[in-house]
């Protein structure tokens, strides 16, 4: 199977429906995306920016809960792939405009999406860990985009601080640096802020995401906001058991019957049957985006190490 990653960011995302609180506004999409990388990664494994001076307890204090979740069910998932962080990234001057603009065009056609998605990245449960991986906001220096006109013009058009829109462009920059630390035959399921535009010089394969026999995302994504975090990571847990048990992983993307696409009852929580649903998909998949990441020259990451 092909190696496959994802990142805090999506992770947090999912979270954010186990919470009170603003939820992101693609959570309920991702959770189920979420189920089937999680149920089809030989070791999930996902992209974890971190200052290499952390102590050891301040690491797991920085974690995003749904990690903890699924590790107490299965000790070896949710392995982390780590860039240290220890100084900021400079964007390629030849390269700065093209990609400022690029990102501002999609949060002037998204406002309500940006706002949504900010209001959830201020929240404490978010922030405490973020401050705790990263000794500075930003990853890359983004604040030389500031005093650029447009910039400044498009965050009081949007209604939003200087400083939280940089933070979002930080956030979407980052897709070519973890694209290239997941790897050109890899599976990397990012957040969709990250894909919404094109960044210079970078390519992009677009493919079925993902690429499985049978795929539970659906079912997921629709029941997901009705669950608590446990029980979703049971769900995630039990969908993962069945995978294996059937060989699902080495049967090729449908080539399932029809009758076989009903996968019964899956009972949560620690195996407790107190909730039994029904999970049906059927055997024809939707394809999305699936990023296969190569040649990317955007950024000159400082310091960005893989652990």
């Amino acid at each position: 199977m092909e190696k496959r990653l994802t990142d805090i960011t999506t992770l947090t995302a999912v979270e954010s429906l186990f919470h009170n609180g603003v939820k992101d506004p693609w959570a309920a999409k991702l959770a189920g995306d979420l189920a089937d990388w999680y149920a089809y990664s030989p070791v999930p494994t996902f992209i974890l920016p971190e200052s290499s001076a952390l102590p050891a307890d301040l690491k797991v204090a920085a974690l995003p809960k749904i990690v903890e979740a699924l590790r107490q069910r299965e000790s070896t998932v949710m392995q982390p792939r780590v860039c240290t962080t220890g100084s900021q990234g400079t964007l390629l001057e030849e390269f700065q405009h093209e990609a400022v603009v690029n990102f501002l065009a999609w949060c002037k056609s998204n406002p309500k999406r940006l706002q949504t998605w900010i209001a959830v990245h201020r929240q404490t449960w978010v922030t405490g860990g973020h401050a705790i991986r990263i000794p500075h906001r930003y990853l890359y220096d983004v604040t030389r985009a500031f005093s650029e006109s447009e910039f400044r013009g498009s965050a009081k058009l949007l209604n939003i601080p200087l400083d939280d829109l940089g933070y979002a462009l930080d956030v979407a920059l980052r897709y070519p640096l973890y694209g290239q630390f997941a790897g050109e035959k890899s599976i990397y399921l990012s957040h969709p802020l990250r894909e919404q535009r094109r960044w210079p010089t970078m390519e992009v394969s677009l493919g079925e995401n993902p690429p499985v026999a049978l795929s539970f995302a659906p079912s997921v994504a629709s029941i997901a906001s009705s669950l608590t975090l446990d029980q979703y990571a049971s769900l995630l847990h039990e969908i993962r058991a069945v995978v294996s048990d059937r060989g699902l992983a080495n049967i090729r993307p449908g080539a399932i019957e029809h009758a076989q696409a009903s996968v019964s009852t899956i009972s949560m929580i620690n195996g407790r049957s107190i909730e039994r649903r029904k999970i049906f998909v059927p055997p024809i998949l939707h394809a999305r985006r699936l990023c296969w990441l190569y040649d990317i020259l955007v950024l000159q990451p400082a310091n960005a190490e893989l652990g």
